[in-house]
């Protein structure tokens, strides 16, 4: 369960919207005309205690039709931590352990390297442990086991020394709960944190939700399916625990907030301890016990999030003017955790971009607007309709350039000297060995050479097209680039297309979530197509 510590910079106090509009009615107008691009969610937006906005988008199951609610339950991924991080702290009231304490009172057989390591440290990521060991949240391992495993493992840091976002570290820190508390992490948490501030829909296995109110899940692959359908009867295995895997409701979410604001489950003692910044986890923030903590220009911001690749949670919570966000989905092409800052710019009355409403446009109109089309010098561009919307795809640098428009400058700048580097190189610069680029070339022969067509993004991440030609034939290939450097290659046997959505019959446009970008293509009545100042003429039509 990864997470990333959330940014925030409005350039103006809470105000009313700029266009006078109501800002729940917004957020939900974005957040409706996002599900035709593939947003599927729930939010709640609360403010001084007045819940504005609660409200479910596209459909917690596809297949059966059944659509997400405010009821849906979703994973909240890494904002489980901050649950773990409270269940200590509540033993800690009791008298029970204390965070200054070494993790080898509690846990057995400590390595002499690790047992001055303290419960501090495991909730503020300074312990020295990597992320993640084993074989992913779903390897089926018990508590004993997974202790054992990670308490052997080599430490990556000198306890105390540094930041390093570690789940392992929050599974051991579970692992004390329930030895300390002599009960199940889960039932320990339902009976001292959830059922105390109401939360009725939040937990593992305890609450026995009801048929069809679980979401599923659905990422590239299709059907991920439900977290209970990848654990064990009760609940996750340990790769989970601690860390993740807590399943809730926007609602929830927000009975949550309201206990911390009073005494409800922590002292104010105990509370403040809870959301102190001990440590830097970025350039301008700091971690406390399962929290990152900002300064923002409406005032201090206490927020985490968290996702599993399909599903993704973002929690903001703003202190000084007691303004909730929490946005959850079930589906990775448009994550909640790519939305969250844009709804709270609207809450706070900042302007943001809103996409055109998608029209609906019959499959006839649709096809008769697919074929292959030409500029007067030869250029070729493909459409192709699919699922209400038209696809345009083209093998020239020059129209995939107008095709791409909405990416920003900087980043075309960047992904286009990494691939340019690619090119020159034969290959990854830095990963001769990158597994998918090695497989490419055993199954189509070396390298020969490569022509650039352009870059778009995909999830926030930059993407470099590239026209190889190998020994034994010519693929597409998609060179995805990361904070680290190349982080993905695939290949295809066309190329990209770009999906456009129907504005009206004539019109039609492309949006980016990131930037908030739209790009329109046109037809005339004629039939010609317009991107911008190019103009296309139909040279083959169904």
């Amino acid at each position: 369960m990864a997470a990333v510590i959330f940014v925030f910079s409005p350039t103006a106090a809470p105000s009313p919207s700029a266009s006078g509009q109501d800002p729940a009615a917004t957020v939900d107008r974005y957040l409706t005309d996002l599900v035709p691009f593939g947003f599927s969610g729930n939010v709640i937006v609360a403010q001084r205690g007045v819940v504005l906005l609660e409200k479910g988008y596209g459909l917690a199951d596809r297949e059966n039709k059944i659509p997400v609610t405010p009821e849906t339950v979703m994973t909240v991924g890494s904002i489980s931590k901050q649950f773990t991080a409270a269940a200590v702290l509540k033993l800690e009231m009791e008298g029970k352990l204390h965070t200054t304490d070494p993790i080898s009172d509690y846990l057995p057989d400590v390595p002499a390297d690790k047992r001055s390591i303290t419960i501090h440290e495991l909730l503020t990521h300074t312990a020295g442990f990597a992320s993640d060991y084993g074989d992913g949240d779903y390897e089926p391992i018990g508590r004993d086991a997974f202790v054992a495993r990670v308490l052997a493992a080599p430490l990556l840091s000198k306890p105390g020394s540094q930041f390093l976002y570690s789940n392992a570290g929050y599974g051991l820190a579970a692992a004390i709960v329930e030895r300390v508390s002599g009960t199940s992490y889960e039932r320990f948490l339902h009976d001292n944190l959830f059922a105390p501030a109401g939360m009725v829909e939040t937990g593992f296995d305890i609450p026995h939700w009801k048929v069809g109110q679980v979401a599923v899940g659905y990422n590239d692959d299709g059907r991920w399916g439900t977290m209970p359908e990848h654990w064990r009867p009760d609940g996750p295995y340990w790769n989970q625990i601690g860390s993740g895997g807590i399943q809730s409701t926007p609602r929830d979410m927000y009975r949550w907030h309201e206990a911390l604001s009073g005494e409800a489950i922590l002292s104010a003692a105990e509370i403040r301890k809870f959301q102190t910044g001990y440590v830097a986890s970025g350039p301008d923030s700091r971690y406390a016990y399962g929290w990152g903590i900002k300064q923002t220009p409406v005032g201090l911001l206490i927020s985490h999030n968290g996702g599993n690749g399909t599903f993704f949670a973002d929690f903001l919570r703003f202190m000084d003017t007691d303004t909730v966000v929490y946005i959850a989905s079930n589906e990775a092409t448009i994550p909640a955790t790519q939305l969250s800052r844009n709804v709270a710019y609207i809450a706070f009355g900042q302007p943001v971009d809103i996409p055109p409403s998608v029209s609906t446009l019959s499959r006839s109109s649709l096809q008769g607007r697919s074929g292959t089309y030409q500029t007067s010098d030869g250029r070729k561009l493909m459409v192709a309709a699919d699922d209400g919307t038209i696809v345009l795809s083209t093998a020239d640098p020059l129209l995939f350039d107008a095709l791409s428009k909405n990416v920003p400058a900087d980043v075309t700048a960047d992904a286009t000297s990494a691939a340019q580097a690619f090119i020159k190189h034969g290959g990854p610069v830095d990963r001769a060995d990158h597994p998918n680029w090695q497989r490419l070339i055993a199954v189509n022969g070396p390298f020969r050479s490569a022509t650039l067509l352009g870059v778009t993004t995909e999830q926030g991440d930059p993407v470099s097209w590239i026209a190889v030609q190998f020994q034994r034939t010519s693929r597409f290939v998609e060179l995805r680039w990361g904070s680290q450097g190349l982080s993905g290659v695939e290949a295809s046997d066309g190329p990209p297309g770009f999906r456009y959505y129907p504005e009206s019959a004539e019109r039609f446009f492309s949006y980016d979530v990131d930037t908030g970008i739209v790009q329109r293509v046109s037809f005339d009545k004629s039939g010609r197509l317009e991107i911008g100042s190019t103009e296309l003429s139909p040279l083959e039509l169904p």
